[in-house]
């Protein structure tokens, strides 16, 4: 996990005005890829489902689903911690 990238996302996104496909853009896939480390070859975009599109779904190297999100404009700002503490086992 890239605090500085998450640190800079962050930043950026307190300081613009983003539709949901600017978002998706410039926030999620950053956090996903920069932050998490998603590989972008485990995102499926606009998968169709029985209830209509996921905006994101992460699969597992194994093909399996591990992670189904929807997408919007912000209404609100993530706030990550600037230090962090490893959590043992």
């Amino acid at each position: 996990m890239s605090i500085d990238a998450a640190t800079a996302i962050v930043e950026f996104a307190e300081s613009a005005d983003l539709n949901e496909a600017d978002t998706r853009f410039h926030i999620i896939d950053r956090l996903l890829a920069e932050v998490l480390g998603w590989p972008k070859s485990a995102f499926t975009l606009e998968m169709s489902t029985v209830d209509g599109y996921a905006d994101y779904v992460l699969e597992r190297p194994n093909g399996t689903i591990a992670l189904i999100l929807e997408a919007n404009a912000p209404e609100f700002i993530l706030n990550f911690p600037r230090t962090t503490t490893p959590i043992s086992p």
